[in-house]
Order: C-alpha cells, then structure tokens, then sequence
C-alpha cells in the first residue's frame, strides 16, 4: 500500500509542478496553439515516466538504479525533441527557427521536472525500502533510512 502511495504522489506531484511550469512558460511566451500541444504530449510523458519508474523499483533495483533509469528517461526525452527539431527542419530553411524555441522550451523544461520530482520520490521510497535481497548488514542507513 505504502508503494501505490509514493507513485501515486509522485504522478500527482509532478502533474501540479510540470503544468505551473508550463502555464508560467506559456504566459512568459505568449503561447497559442504550441502550448496545447506541449500539454498533451506533457500527459503522455508523465504516464511513461512513472509506468517506466515503477517498472524499474518493481524489478529491486536500488537507488543508483532508479537515478540511471531517470537519466535515462531524460536522455531519451530530449533526444525526442531533438528528433521533433529535426523533423520540423524537412519545410524550413534556417536550422533553429526561433518560433521553435517556446514550443521546445514548454515541451523540455516541464518534461525535466516531472522526471526530477518523480524520480526524487520513487528513489527515496526504494531507499527507504531497502533491497530484500541484501543481508541486514548491507541495507542502506542513513537519516530517516533505518526501518
């Protein structure tokens, strides 16, 4: 129950930081149609991550993993909107157009920040957890950690 309540929060949680982000970066760059746009697919991201996280501290993977899974998902996210640059570049002449700029930066920055908030609770849930699999002796102490 305790694992359905930290994922649950961390969806929630980082539904409520990426979409302030992403009305405040909208406002900032007085979006129209781009800002719809990067709401939706700011959704199907938010799902990804987490199915991906939980997938990740499903399978025992300690905290180091779940900050690799994370870089991951960051890495291959940015390499997304890379590739959506890239397509958009087949009917354009200059190489960054900067009407790309706002629709990248609302898509990127709240895209960071779910990854950052959700990985933040689902590594300090798997740390606090512990690996079943280690002896005693090797599960991770520190502040808060002890069982």
């Amino acid at each position: 129950m305790r694992a359905v309540a930290a994922f649950a929060a961390a969806v929630v949680l980082s539904f409520f930081v990426a979409y302030f982000a992403e009305i405040a970066l909208g406002i900032a760059f007085n979006a129209q149609e781009e800002l719809i746009v990067a709401m939706v697919a700011q959704i199907v991201f938010l799902v990804v991550c987490a199915l991906v996280l939980a997938i990740a501290a499903a399978l025992g993977v300690g905290p180091r993993g779940i900050t690799v899974t994370a870089a991951c998902i960051v890495l291959v996210g940015f390499l997304c909107l890379a590739g959506l640059e890239a397509f958009t570049l087949i009917d354009e002449d200059t190489a960054l157009a900067p009407s790309d700029l706002p629709l990248l930066a609302e898509a990127g920055i709240p895209a960071l920040l779910t990854v950052l908030v959700q990985w933040w609770f689902v590594r300090r849930y798997v740390a606090r957890r512990g690996r079943p699999g280690l002896p005693p002796a090797a599960q991770p102490t520190g502040p808060g950690l002890a069982p």
